[in-house]
Order: C-alpha cells, then sequence, then structure tokens
C-alpha cells in the first residue's frame, strides 16, 4: 500500500488539467483520489470484489483449516484497507459488477442504493462460435482451486455423486496448491492445473456442467465464457454470475455441498433440460458482450455525467435519472 500512496501523490503533484471526474478501480492509489476530492473533482469507482471478502474468508479457513494458511489474507482489497475505505468515503457513483456486490455495499456498509449501479461483465464474442461437444458427465471447475471459489464444498459433493452417477468426472482446471490437492474429500476431483487460456475453449466445449460455488467474487468471467460456450452454469449468488436459475443453468446457496450435488445429479439426468439451458447459455450470453459491456458503461456514465452532485455518503437522493429500476431497466 505504500507504494500506491507514492505514486498517487506523484501523480496529483502533475496536476489534473482539465478533468472534472476520476475512475477508480477499487480505490487504488488512496492519495490521488483524496487529492481528486480536494479539487472538486467528482469520483467513480468500480468495486469488482466483494468488500466482505476477507471476512468470508477468515470464516472459512477457521472451519477449514487444513486447507488454507491463516496467513492467506485478502487484506489488499478488503473491507479494512485504505483503498476500501478511501474509496467508500470519496466515491460519488460506485460501479458493481453484479447485484451481489451491490447488496454488500448497501447492506453491510450503508452505501445508498441510488449511488450505485449495477454494470455486469462480457465475454469476447469469438466465444459464441464455439461447438459444443458435450461428454456426458464431465463437469469443469475453472479457476484457482481455493477455498473462495467453493472448491471444498465441490469435493464434497464429488463424494457423494461418484457412486451414484457412472462416468462422472470433475475436471478442475488451474493451480491447485499441495494443501488442498492432499485432502481427502480432493479424490473425487480430476486437478488439471493451470492450462492455456487458448486451450481452456476446448475445456469449455467438452463439457457437460460448468460448477462454480464461489463464496466471494465480483462476477466470474468463468461463468460468462461457459454460458458463451453454450454449457450449463451450476453456481451460487456470491459468484456474480448474470445466468438465471432454472434458465441457463441453477444457483445454489452457498456452502451447501448437497444442494450442489443434487444441482449436478438433476442436470446430468435430465438431458432434456440440460439441453434446454445449454441452448438458453448461449443466447444469454449473446446480451452480455465486452462490446454491450462498453455500452453499458459508457450510459452509466453519461448519467452520472449529467445528474448533480451527490456523493453516495449523502443521505439525500440522486435524482431519478440515477435510480436503479431505472438503470437496470436500461442495461437489460
Amino acid at each position: 500500500m505504500d507504494w500506491q500512496c507514492a505514486l498517487g501523490l506523484a501523480m496529483a503533484r502533475e496536476e489534473m488539467g482539465e478533468a472534472t471526474h476520476l475512475f477508480s478501480m477499487f480505490g487504488e492509489f488512496p492519495t490521488l483520489l483524496m487529492a481528486a476530492k480536494a479539487r472538486g473533482l467528482r469520483i467513480v469507482s468500480e468495486v469488482y470484489l466483494l468488500l466482505e471478502t476477507d471476512r468470508i474468508m477468515a470464516r472459512e479457513r477457521k472451519q477449514f483449516p487444513a486447507w488454507e494458511p491463516e496467513s492467506s489474507r485478502y487484506d489488499s482489497l478488503g473491507e479494512e484497507s485504505l483503498s476500501a475505505r478511501v474509496m467508500l468515503s470519496h466515491s460519488d457513483l460506485l460501479i458493481c459488477p453484479s447485484a451481489a456486490v451491490r447488496t454488500d455495499l448497501i447492506v453491510n456498509r450503508g452505501v445508498r442504493p441510488e449511488a450505485s449501479v449495477v454494470v455486469p461483465y462480457g465475454v469476447a464474442s469469438r466465444w459464441l462460435s464455439l461447438k459444443p461437444a458435450p461428454k456426458r458427465g464431465r463437469v469443469l471447475f475453472a479457476g484457482a482451486a481455493q477455498l473462495r471459489k467453493g472448491i471444498h464444498y465441490l469435493a464434497m459433493a464429488g463424494q457423494r455423486l461418484m457412486p451414484r452417477i457412472p462416468g462422472l468426472e470433475i475436471r478442475v482446471a488451474g493451480n491447485v496448491s499441495p494443501g488442498v490437492a492432499r485432502q481427502p474429500a480432493c479424490s473425487s476431483l480430476t486437478f488439471l492445473g493451470r492450462i492455456p487460456r487458448n486451450q481452456m475453449q476446448d475445456e469449455f466445449r467438452t463439457a457437460d456442467l460448468f460448477v462454480l460455488p464461489s463464496l466471494a467474487e465480483g462476477s466470474a468471467e468463468v461463468t460468462y465464457e461457459a454460458l458463451a460456450a453454450g454449457v450449463p452454469v451450476i453456481t451460487t449468488e456470491s459468484a456474480g454470475s448474470v445466468i438465471r436459475d432454472g434458465v441457463e443453468g441453477r444457483i445454489v446457496p452457498e456452502r451447501d455441498p448437497q444442494a450442489l450435488a443434487s444441482a449436478i445429479e438433476e442436470l446430468t439426468e435430465d438431458r432434456a433440460k440440460r439441453d434446454r439451458m445449454a441452448v438458453a447459455a448461449r443466447e444469454r450470453a449473446r446480451g452480455f458482450t465486452w462490446e454491450q459491456y462498453g455500452q453499458r458503461l459508457l450510459l452509466a456514465l453519461d448519467r452520472f455525467h449529467r445528474a448533480p452532485e451527490c456523493p453516495a455518503s449523502a443521505e439525500s437522493d440522486l435524482p431519478e435519472i440515477l435510480s436503479p429500476t431505472r438503470m437496470e431497466q436500461e442495461l437489460t
């Protein structure tokens, strides 16, 4: 954090020309935000991760101490970091990639609903041209095999399912630590290690289902890629996905291996339902390309620019032009 503060001060010394706004990623370079605010600039910050992440993970590591060391923390991004504190106290608008992040800010941080907006992420259009060739019973997890991603709950779900579903294969594409790999529950998982991004498309193309039982995200990019590849997604609210429960996949409760196992079994066994969701998944992804993300972001910024000054911490409401209902209608 010291280097961020030093660099922020260095940037502030260069003056800000005729700038009227500053866009921040999670309050990076907090001293720059403070200087900009002091000079009258309006601050827009993107909150790309749940601020509750550090607290969530502290509880999880206490419950599963053998999986990850206690020293593995998210202080650089978490709720107690200087960047997060400055972001919350100095931002006029907070841009969230998912409803989960926005709800976290409103419920746990006291941010006014009118001072936040959801702008979902997107996926590269090339994913939409993949030709799916799913192998029945092949379940894909993509990302670091860690507690934050819910790898332990996937392992426990796998233990329940292996005796019941012949040919079930749960493939984990991503870094895995020895502490995770040696857990007895992980005998139900096939660890592929880190796979180059140009080879991941084959993993998605041949997947029957995609599963991400995450405990804390912003809006996981891999869920967009799965949708675009035509793969039904089983995930949690905390993953920040744009899937709709029962349409493009299933949304299950966090920390519930039984619910996770039931959703995997449901879609593995009911092929007609699985195939309907696969078609719906690709159709859903067509509405969330990176080009559309850019359009949605510009729309949100334009509406904010035309609204009168009203900081996120103020008690008075922003005008209707920034109302969550209207923004959600425009962004859908």
